[in-house]
């Protein structure tokens, strides 16, 4: 492909992640997980410091990204949901940076990181795990590139990459497994590059740089000196949370089915993209990556749906490598063509169509979007008036999101309904002990679907809503 033609695709490429990425990224209601970050960046900005907690399993990186998009656009959906977007944008155009014209695989890589429909339905996901897989991406294409010429230029990078990596998320550390499989199978190389002069002072200044910035996140920009400490004991929490599964244990094969059934063309060049990999050290290096994640997160009783897109990365470069492998130039444009329809058309139908209904794979028991209708109720109610709410339910994430500009209380089990009176809306599970208790006059009672198993009931006082 010719210099403008490059030029085009890429752009096409860039312009359609940022239409995939960040249009309609209020479509579907908030998760609970989603909410619960939102809350963790609110600390920040009424605390002014993230005080990082060992038994959370995630690091701050990503809550200072949600704060500064908060303190440039404003508390909304689509502020929230900004970073996962960038770094999911990010995402699809690293093969672009980081190997250029160098590599045919590049371009059809970036477009199956383009449509992958796991990786756009997380790219509009505000939780971690799309900066983890961003940062991923880079280390290995770093590590590899620094292996390719055996140098260490990039050190200092990839050490700063590592210590964003493990500023994200505790599951960062798989990666160290995987960088030291890349140093194993290619040790010769690696043997040249710290044989040359200078090799011992890029170490040094790449240590130093790996140290700043893991100390500046977790001590929160060195306000808070025990999360630094607090961060190394991370690591045992998350362990035991993996291998009990805590609730989310599901089926060795659980990760294999979901490619199998809405990603299949990724699959299938990703086969190709094994036999054709081992010929480079690229190939080996993104061979390596798929496998080893592809291993672990299997044997892992802990699985929810997002943590596929650790495998669907490397497989989407895997399936390109495959693709580029292929002789025929009319079997690669066809191959190429039909995988890009197929996940485009699964990508447009669990992130546009269906984004948080029950028959979408991606939508882990997710928020209804019956909530919606019960948050623009109590915005009737409210009729531009603070309202005092009490939040009666030990279920009600995200709704500290939705009912942020309220005088809200979650969940006090002491109040009665004769305490009623002093608050402007009660929202309480909808339970047989609770629907006992409801007044029967002076209230009007609206029923809503959090999430499925749990309902809720808006109750508000006759003169407060219409009737």
């Amino acid at each position: 492909m010719g210099k403008r033609g490059w030029i085009i695709t890429v752009s096409v490429i860039f312009a359609l992640a940022v239409i995939t990425r960040f249009s309609l990224l209020s479509l579907r209601p908030l998760h609970h997980d989603e909410g619960v970050n939102f809350w963790f960046t609110n600390q920040i900005m009424s605390t002014g410091h993230f005080a990082y907690d060992p038994n959370n399993y995630h690091g701050p990186l990503f809550f200072f990204a949600i704060f500064l998009s908060f303190l440039v656009l404003g508390v909304s959906e689509f502020s929230l949901r900004l970073p996962a977007a960038l770094f999911g944008l990010a995402l699809v155009i690293s093969p672009l940076l980081l190997r250029g014209r160098k590599d045919a695989w590049a371009i059809p890589a970036a477009g199956f990181l383009l449509l992958s429909p796991s990786l756009v339905y997380y790219s509009r996901y505000a939780i971690h795990e799309m900066a983890l897989v961003f940062f991923s991406c880079v280390a290995v294409l770093l590590a590899i590139r620094i292996l390719e010429t055996r140098r260490l230029d990039l050190l200092p990078l990839l050490s700063v990459t590592m210590a964003l990596l493990l500023a994200t998320k505790e599951t960062a550390i798989l990666m160290l497994p995987i960088l030291g499989l890349l140093a194993i199978v290619h040790w010769r190389r690696l043997w040249e590059a710290f044989s040359r002069p200078g090799s011992l002072e890029v170490v040094f200044l790449s240590a130093a740089l790996f140290m700043l910035v893991y100390v500046m996140f977790y001590s929160s920009f060195f306000t808070y000196r025990r999360g630094v400490w607090d961060s190394f004991q991370g690591l045992m929490p998350w362990l035991s949370r993996g291998v009990q599964g805590a609730g989310h244990d599901k089926p060795w094969y659980y990760f294999a089915n979901m490619l199998y059934q809405y990603e299949l063309p990724l699959l299938l060049l990703g086969a190709a993209g094994l036999w054709y990999a081992w010929k480079s050290v690229a190939g080996r290096g993104i061979a390596l990556w798929f496998i080893f994640s592809a291993v672990v997160y299997s044997v892992i009783d802990y699985k929810t749906p997002w943590l596929v897109i650790n495998i669907t990365a490397p497989l989407c470069i895997l399936a390109a490598i495959g693709l580029t492998g292929l002789s025929s130039r009319w079997v690669k444009g066809f191959g190429f063509a039909a995988s890009a329809g197929y996940l485009a058309v699964m990508a447009l139908a669990f992130s546009f169509i269906l984004p948080w209904q029950a028959s979408n794979p991606y939508a882990y028991v997710h928020t209804d979007g019956d909530t919606l209708r019960l948050v623009r109720d109590i915005a009737e109610v409210a009729a531009g008036r603070k309202l005092s709410i009490l939040v009666k339910s030990n279920e009600y994430w995200p709704l500290p999101f939705y009912l942020r500009d309220y005088a809200a209380e979650y969940f006090d089990p002491g109040t009665d309904a004769a305490a009623w009176s002093r608050f402007d809306a009660v929202v309480l599970k909808d339970t047989p002990d609770t629907t006992s208790m409801l007044p029967e006059t002076g209230y009007q009672y609206r029923h809503y679907r959090l999430r499925d198993g749990v309902n809720l009931i808006l109750a508000v006082p006759v003169h407060a809503g219409s009737s």
